[in-house]
């Protein structure tokens, strides 16, 4: 018992001494792309859906719905569909794009014939799109058909909202026997939410489950449910259509063929995301896209009553309603009836703007309508990274892409040097700048400023698919559109989504006790100020996976506490050493839902232990009451 006790002794002597070498350190922020420390479209936690496109369009050929991943590190990527009993996973490689196909009957959640009328609004269980990752990616959702295509550029969990407008293109069947519907496809991330859905559109308009303008149903949800709501006739419309969630939901929006304008061929499937009302701003820049001799149309949606838009600085409408009917809570109108041009649309209360890219017929140009969101002045970036909708695995790529990049003029009107483009060359990004890359023309510049600055529009035309990153010392923004046979997509390369609604600038604090052997057991984080006004809550949490930031640590969060994006306040988190006999170091990111963040590094040195003599002690035969003592010398390497 004796020998045991002080070997007890010298193994907890030990163990403090351990202590003493697991620590929590400050990190070098710089190396970190922006985009994973604010509140933006990068994430590692995505529920999504796909309405259904019209089916036989491109009958007999391997249409699909896809998801395109990049990610900033080597790491596990799954997509599931837990209701349909699909999932896979992939291995990430750094700066590169990797393709998930998902057979269009696990994709949507029903299939729908052009002939047929669409069901009922209703709950299909477990039936969204699930991604996950440990540490932030970019997401994309496409639709690939092999005659109609579009994609839409995925939000997080951390960043979706419990508010939404529908902005999908109306129904237009007057060329046959066809049901092409407008639909909004509403998927929840979280257990027990309840979904308000009150019908927006104009005076015709219903859901084909009969639900009127002004009118409201409720549903009940669990994780990965969708729900589904769609028109039912010729002309109407679920735009306008108003989602109010207990807890976050994401929103994507579409139409199975849509005409644009109403009547012009070719028709071509579209959808987008919809961003959640508490992103929405008052200034938003409207670019025509590339090659079409006409401007493109939009909607615009108000947030609150008598919101007075302006287009160039001069009043253009007045939106009296937040009612959603067309004319009363949206209107539509081509962005401008002249040439193609760069236009500023403002308003005095926040809107939210999409862009429709117009049929073929409607200026004789190769082109197929897509819908693209616009994101507000207020929530430009400094830096993105953005991947085109191909893989090197993929079939069946789009041909041509572009970009629409809006930025501020440099102080001569000219391209700044400081707005840089790179590609990635033997998975580094390789630098340019912007006039170097693309030329030195400005592009298209917008006649009105903002805040002092004057913006230009490059159109930029992308060396193929790939993974590209964009910064700039002035917030800028950018959009991706591209173009094959008979089809096209369209979406925003990248989106911040900070919660103007709510000045919160403080960070969130967290508290932690490093044990002996590395572990953190009890760790908490909270999010201030205590103020419930004006605290955004969280939030992205995540450890860098960099080789060279974290290594041989396992990282948890949320066991004991339910995360909510938006409403949690505290949560918890623990670190565990995967091998104590090796060092390892965790760089943990906390950030909230206006872009605070705080980071915390914990490191862990295992001492190296050393016995003289180095293999056992004998005490031979003693008799009773005899004793005898020997020397037993422990050390520590440090």
């Amino acid at each position: 018992m004796k020998k045991s006790y002080s070997m007890l002794t010298a193994i907890l002597l030990v163990c403090a001494m351990m202590f003493s070498s697991a620590q929590a350190g400050e990190i070098d922020t710089k190396k970190l792309p922006k985009l994973l420390t604010s509140p933006t479209n990068a994430g590692n936690e995505f529920f999504f859906s796909f309405p259904p496109c019209y089916e036989e369009e491109s009958a007999g050929y391997e249409n699909s719905c896809r998801v395109f991943v990049c990610s900033g590190v080597k790491q596990l990527i799954t997509v599931e569909v837990p209701g349909k009993s699909w999932k896979m996973t992939k291995v990430a490689v750094a700066n590169d794009a990797i393709e998930f196909v998902i057979p269009t009957g696990v994709a949507q959640p029903f299939l729908k014939r052009g002939s047929q009328k669409a069901p009922a609004e209703q709950v299909y269980k477990g039936a969204a799109i699930h991604v996950s990752a440990k540490a932030p990616i970019v997401c994309y959702g496409v639709t690939r058909y092999n005659y109609t295509s579009d994609g839409f550029l995925a939000v997080p969990v951390s960043s979706m909202g419990n508010e939404y407008i529908v902005a999908a293109w109306p129904q237009y069947t007057a060329i046959g026997a066809y049901q092409l519907v407008g639909e909004t496809a509403i998927s929840a991330a979280y257990d027990e939410t309840v979904v308000q859905f009150t019908m927006g559109g104009n005076n015709s308009s219903q859901t084909s489950g009969g639900l009127k303008p002004g009118e409201s149903t409720t549903f009940n949800m669990d994780k990965g449910d969708v729900l589904v709501f769609a028109s039912d006739g010729d002309i109407q419309d679920v735009s306008g259509s108003r989602i109010k969630a207990t807890k976050p939901v994401g929103v994507v929006s579409a139409n199975q063929c849509a005409n644009v304008p109403g009547g012009v061929p070719w028709c071509d499937y579209t959808s987008e995301m919809e961003l959640p009302t508490y992103t929405w701003g008052k200034e938003y820049h409207v670019t025509p896209f590339y090659g079409r001799k006409k401007m493109p149309y939009i909607r615009i949606f108000a947030k609150e009553k008598n919101t007075i838009v302006y287009r160039d600085g001069q009043q253009w409408l007045v939106i009296p309603k937040n009612s959603g009917k067309q004319e009363d809570g949206y209107i539509e109108r081509r962005a401008d009836d002249g040439s193609p041009r760069a236009i500023v649309v403002s308003a005095n209360k926040p809107i939210y703007i999409v862009e429709y890219n117009t049929g073929q017929a409607d200026d004789n140009v190769s082109s197929d309508p897509f819908q693209m969101v616009l994101t507000p002045l207020e929530q430009y970036q400094r830096e993105i990274v953005f991947c085109t909708p191909g893989a090197k695995t993929s079939n069946n790529n789009f041909k041509l892409h572009y970009i629409n990049l809006v930025y501020q003029l440099g102080p001569a009107g000219n391209v700044p040097d400081d707005l840089e483009f790179a590609v990635v060359v033997n998975g580094k990004f390789e630098w340019k700048k912007v006039s170097v890359r693309f030329g030195s023309t400005p592009g298209m510049v917008f006649s009105t400023p903002v805040n002092g600055s004057t913006y230009s529009c490059k159109q930029i035309t992308l060396p193929g698919d790939g993974v590209y990153r964009i910064r700039a010392k002035a917030p800028f923004a950018a959009y991706a559109y591209g173009f094959s046979n008979y089809d096209s997509y369209g979406f925003p390369t990248s989106v911040a989504l900070g919660n103007l609604e709510q000045k919160d600038s403080i960070c969130p604090r967290p508290t932690f006790t490093v044990n002996c052997d590395g572990s953190v057991k009890d760790g908490l984080v909270k999010d201030f100020p205590d103020e419930n006004d004006v605290r955004v809550n969280y939030g992205l949490i995540y450890m860098d996976l960099e080789p060279d930031s974290s290594y041989n640590y396992d990282f948890q969060y949320d066991k004991n506490h339910t995360l909510v994006a938006g409403e949690t306040r505290e949560t918890d988190w623990t670190l565990e050493v995967i091998d104590p006999s090796q060092k390892a170091r965790a760089v943990l990111w906390f950030v909230d839902r206006n872009g605070n963040d705080t980071s915390v590094v914990v490191e862990y040195n295992p001492s190296k232990l050393t016995l003289s003599p180095d293999d056992y002690l004998d005490f031979g035969l003693l008799k009773p009451n005899q004793s005898l003592q020997k020397q037993l010398l422990l050390r520590m390497n440090l």
